[in-house]
């Protein structure tokens, strides 16, 4: 008994070639991948020339080739507007064939209308949401032999191009993503993150925000792009609108006809706005820091791609908002420690940690010392010593040394002020940290009239 052959030796012309095609589709991605593509399906399909474009812009109305080969030989990539040409027919429709007479659909300059091409099929190349990105085409001298294989070849390579082209379109728009949250830095940061994730996503508009201090309802927006240039908007009704949706169940995206869902939002019908995706940020415990939201006047398309764009840009953007609240919050601190500082009763000196220089001194120690501030500040510790002990430079740097170990008793310290009178200070130090830098205080009182009054007495007696 023998069993008859079932491998492509057996098949007929049509089925191997299909078998080579599937072969070649199948290759791995490589920067060449394009033209064999192109290569391939022309020698499947016994044609002079084929190519595959893609659109160069959001109208579609100019395309340019990845890959074309004419005779055998590969054209340099070239691009042309569609308008006058077959391939304007095959954009937004299916496959399509001329059997002859393609001569007279090109313009007189067109290289392969010089080269005699009159039969023509083309296919559209679309991403797997129905996004036309360009085509891809077969043309010969001769009618094509076998219109349904043309066909099948032509939808093989393009549905493997059209998947190449959305692979390495969403690699690149998040590489650029990536490049844009890690270039902006300094105090436009915020600025730079909305200009380039409107960029990146068309958009017409693009914003941060946060929530508004004291306000539940209200956000302040942080940057805003509105048709490309930056916009000081303030502050706005979040709940008006989709931000809330955002904040409260994270990334939504409204694709088109926003205003049905928000018809009473009055920034939306001003700007014509009708598409909107949003993106919510948090820190790491998961608390809600404010929201980076798009906005477009045109539908949205792929909505699995701007949010992986827009989550990258939310990381990035989270990030600046908890270190501004950070830095505000420091701001507050130092203020309120400023406040409690200048007003406190007691002279108080703020001493370098391992020098002892004077580093600040509050009103009421510039008062009792008869320095001004600005005349000190840096000073060496000297300033506030005597010559002799035990109040002098030496004793000062041993009490400040007890007050690192955190052992200092308070004590009595006598100096001379600038005017050359004695003064008597009753003084306790204290190791601190300010602003995460370590530090020596000094409260101290006068009691210089006391000092004087004792030795009084103990003269009389």
């Amino acid at each position: 008994m023998t069993t008859a052959a079932v491998g492509p030796a057996s098949w007929n012309p049509d089925a191997r070639t299909l078998h080579r095609v599937a072969l070649a589709a199948a290759r791995p991605p490589s920067p060449a991948l394009f033209d064999e593509l192109v290569r391939e399906m022309t020698a499947s399909l016994g044609a002079s020339a084929g190519l595959v474009a893609v659109f160069t812009d959001e109208t579609r109305e100019r395309a340019r080739t990845m890959a074309a080969v004419l005779d055998g030989n590969p054209l340099a990539p070239f691009e042309y507007a569609l308008a006058g040409t077959p391939c304007e027919q095959v954009v937004g429709a299916d496959f399509r064939h001329v059997a002859r007479g393609l001569i007279e659909q090109f313009q007189g300059s067109s290289l392969f209308a010089a080269k005699g091409m009159d039969s023509y099929a083309a296919y559209p190349l679309c991403d797997s949401h129905g996004e036309r990105l360009g085509l891809l085409a077969v043309m010969d001298r001769a009618p094509l032999a076998d219109v349904a294989l043309a066909e099948a070849v032509l939808k093989i390579i393009g549905s493997r191009i059209a998947a190449e082209l959305e692979r390495s379109t969403t690699e690149g728009v998040l590489k650029a993503a990536a490049l844009a949250v890690s270039s902006a830095r300094g105090a436009t940061v915020f600025a730079e993150l909305v200009r380039s994730l409107a960029e990146i996503l068309h958009a017409d508009a693009a914003f941060i925000a946060r929530p508004a201090s004291g306000d539940v309802r209200a956000m302040d927006v942080l940057a805003m792009q509105l048709d490309g240039n930056a916009v000081d908007f303030g502050r706005y009704d979040a709940w008006r609108g989709p931000c809330a949706r955002v904040l409260s169940s994270g990334f939504r995206v409204y694709p088109d006809r926003l205003g049905e869902h928000f018809p009473d939002e009055p920034v939306l019908r001003k700007h014509g706005l009708v598409a909107y995706a949003g993106y919510p940020l948090t820190d790491l415990s998961g608390r809600t820091l404010g929201l980076v939201s798009i906005a477009s006047r045109a539908p949205l398309r792929r909505p699995d791609r701007i949010e992986s764009v827009m989550q990258v840009f939310a990381v990035r953007a989270a990030a600046e908002i908890g270190r501004l609240q950070s830095d505000e919050t420091v701001r507050r601190s130092e203020e309120s420690y400023r406040t409690i500082f200048e007003a406190i009763e007691d002279g108080v000196i703020v001493h370098d940690w391992d020098t002892g220089a004077l580093v600040d001194l509050n009103p009421k120690a510039c008062e009792m010392s008869g320095f001004r501030r600005e005349d000190v500040i840096g000073a060496p510790l000297s300033v506030f010593c005597s010559r002799d002990a035990p109040y002098s430079e030496p004793d000062a740097l041993r009490k400040l040394d007890l007050a690192r170990q955190g052992h200092c008793p308070p004590f009595e310290w006598r100096w001379r002020k600038p005017d050359r009178s004695i003064a008597w200070e009753e003084v306790r130090l204290k190791a601190f940290e300010i602003g995460g830098v370590p530090r020596i205080l000094s409260f101290s009182r006068e009691i210089t009239e006391r000092k004087n009054a004792e030795e009084a007495l103990r003269l009389r007696e």
